[in-house]
């Protein structure tokens, strides 16, 4: 599962479920995470531990039962992936709302050092910059898969991949990330889909089915603007796909009703003056900024076409470029 992670699903035996949990009964398995040798960037193993356990302890991710340096074992909870219906479901979209609410409240003993170090990945001159497959990209390698393509293909995709320049759009993008000045909170830094989990529960008072939605994945979680993890969220709001779309970018409305609700629960949980101190149009206009810096991860779409330009998926991975559709949005 994933890029880097090494996850099983596991059965218990009704030996292991007596040691593990004190009511056997009601699991249905364990996940078991093993961490990866090398992540994308350096990342402290102590706060990792950390952050899942407090997560834990908060409810926000499966329960944990058992974490190291490289393991981690959670409750197995049946569930799927967050798709487009939740995103059409008012109910759903505030839940998760003031879930990520809970998130960014929370307050680790973690330090800023992971943060510095996804500010230095990005640098032109680092390592990864300068290594493939981003080297690929920033040098369009890509135009050579695409020179072998149907004059079709070429028409429609040229004259928009010859023209981007990688560097200089992730130069701006970071540039106007900083000028929002947005607020540092504790952020999952990768709020995709695949880290947003659903499962059907019943309320204990109703007996009723609701939704619960699950956060998963707190790898690369650190002290980071809280506009990354809105940016992560309406970049694909309302895709079809996992990960990414071209179905359009979410209106003020559509983006106040989980703004607002998040504004709502942050002031719940941290006092009445978070209101103030936020109010939603500033929140709409930071969230504009970073879905455009998340839009801008469009070279892992111009890294799979390089890797497969023959693959299934290709055409997808060409179409992917809407957040150059977004600057009218955000002027």
């Amino acid at each position: 599962m994933g890029f880097v992670n090494d996850i099983s699903c596991c059965e218990l035996t009704p030996e292991a479920r007596s040691r593990l949990v004190k009511t056997p009964a009601d699991v249905a398995g364990v996940v078991v995470k093993f961490k990866p040798k090398q992540f994308f960037v350096d990342i402290d193993r102590l706060e990792f531990v950390a952050n899942n356990a407090i997560m834990s302890e908060l409810g926000i991710t499966p329960r944990l039962l058992y974490i190291d340096a490289d393991c981690m074992i959670n409750e197995y909870v049946p569930s799927r992936n967050y798709k487009i219906e939740e995103d059409l479901d008012p109910k759903t979209v505030k839940e998760l709302a003031r879930v990520l609410a809970r998130i960014h409240s929370a307050k680790p003993p973690i330090s800023s050092k992971t943060f510095k170090n996804w500010e230095k990945l990005f640098d032109e001159d680092s390592p990864m910059m300068k290594n493939p497959p981003m080297k690929n990209i920033i040098d369009k390698k890509y135009l050579d898969s695409l020179k072998e393509e149907t004059e079709e293909i070429k028409a429609k995709y040229w004259d928009l991949l010859e023209s981007i320049e990688y560097l200089e759009s992730s130069r701006l993008t970071r540039e106007l990330s900083k000028k929002v000045n947005s607020t540092f909170v504790f952020s999952h830094s990768d709020f995709n889909r695949g880290n947003r989990l659903v499962a059907k529960v019943k309320d204990p008072e109703t007996g009723v089915e609701k939704k619960r939605i699950w956060i998963v994945d707190f790898d690369y979680s650190t002290i980071n603007y809280r506009g990354i993890d809105f940016g992560r969220y309406f970049s694909n709001y309302r895709h079809e796909d996992d990960m990414f779309g071209d179905e359009g970018f979410p209106t003020d409305e559509e983006m106040a009703l989980f703004l607002e609700e998040y504004r709502q629960e942050c002031a719940r949980i941290q006092g009445q003056f978070y209101l103030e101190a936020n109010p939603l149009e500033m929140l709409i206009r930071e969230a504009k900024i970073f879905a455009m810096q998340a839009y801008s991860d469009f070279f892992f779409c111009l890294m799979m076409y390089t890797n497969d330009p023959k693959g299934p998926r290709k055409d997808y991975f060409l179409v992917s470029w809407g957040w150059f559709c977004i600057w009218d949005l955000l002027m």
